[in-house]
């Protein structure tokens, strides 16, 4: 009985964990790892349609320098609607005439949910780099 009782005592005295502690830590970070994988999705999406806008944009100002670059009576700035696709992006644009020196270009882009539009005038008498002739 003394050896019993030895027994119990060293098994009393003996510190560890219990199932309920291990199992209530490893939910705990499993909550923290679900909550960190949702935030780097989160980041890694807002990140793609960033870079997405970035593209659009840049496509957008790339023909926007083609528009302005040409010679106010050439053709391709005759008053009407275009489409064009460059990539994945769908370019529109609409050329009014506004009087016989003037030009007002809406230039648009898409692509999925994303859409962006400008508007900007082309005149006979100043250039591109919108110095008077």
């Amino acid at each position: 009985m003394k050896h019993e009782e030895d027994l119990e005592i060293v098994l009393a005295s003996k510190k560890g964990f219990t199932l309920i502690e291990v199992l209530i830590s490893l939910m705990l970070v499993a909550l923290a790892l679900i909550s960190t994988a949702r935030t780097i999705i989160f980041a890694m999406e807002e990140y793609r349609k960033s870079v997405l806008r970035f593209s659009m944009m840049q496509a957008l100002q790339d023909h926007k320098d083609t528009l302005t670059g040409k010679p106010f009576d050439s053709g391709d700035l005759a008053a009407g609607s275009y489409e064009k696709k460059e990539g994945k992006f769908e370019l529109t644009w609409v050329i009014q005439s506004l009087s016989a020196d003037l030009k007002k270009i809406g230039l648009s882009i898409s692509y999925s949910i994303f859409s962006k539009k400008i508007y900007f005038y082309k005149s006979k008498f100043i250039n591109n780099q919108g110095e008077k002739k």
